[in-house]
């Protein structure tokens, strides 16, 4: 699939590095070397990831992950910096970014949590999907909901001239009864979570 990526460092070198890192995997990546820089291409497209130096000429970085995360409130961030304090730290965490990294910047690190924010991404795309449709949806992946699924796909085939049978259907407050009463054979949706 791919991620829109917009990688904003005044490192000039070290963003090309990154840049052509990520290309590598699929990626689209957008420079650009400070932070005011950074908000325009913010404002102008909407990016999926956000990879920014916590320090930049113009607008710093947290105070853009501030500004893009109002323009794109799903947006993802990965925050580095060569200053690293358990404050600035803190600062991007409340701020929503997904992680933070220590100058010099360990690619192969870098890889790995832009590929773990690209399945977050698309799983809350998948979600969105399964949310606007007009049925209620059943998530789940385990052994104990594969059994559940499949007496709802054998129910829901027994409907005839006489509607649906009667089903008592039991279990804990908040445990989701409501969901499984109102599903029908289609409307159910599962997604296959990686741990």
């Amino acid at each position: 699939m791919g991620l829109n990526i917009l990688l904003v460092e005044d490192e000039r070198n070290l963003a090309r590095s990154i840049r052509e890192v990520l290309s590598a995997q699929g990626h689209e990546v957008a420079l650009a070397f400070d932070g005011n820089e950074g908000l325009r291409q913010a404002e102008l497209t909407a990016p999926d990831l956000l990879l920014l130096d916590a320090r930049l000429p113009g607008i710093s970085g947290p105070e853009l992950l501030r500004r893009a995360r109002a323009l794109h409130p799903a947006l993802a961030a990965l925050v580095f910096t060569a200053y690293a304090s358990v404050e600035d730290a803190v600062a991007v965490m409340k701020l929503g970014a997904f992680d933070y990294l220590q100058k010099p910047l360990d690619l192969e690190r870098l890889r790995v949590l832009v590929d773990r924010v690209e399945e977050n991404v698309r799983l809350k795309q998948e979600l969105a999907y399964y949310r606007s449709l007009d049925e209620p949806i059943l998530i789940g992946e385990s052994p104990t909901i594969r059994p559940l699924l499949e007496k709802i796909d054998q129910l829901s085939r027994l409907e005839g001239s006489q509607g649906l049978p009667t089903v008592l259907i039991s279990g804990e407050t908040g445990t989701g009864k409501d969901v499984v009463a109102r599903l029908r054979k289609s409307s159910y949706a599962v997604f296959c979570l990686k741990k």
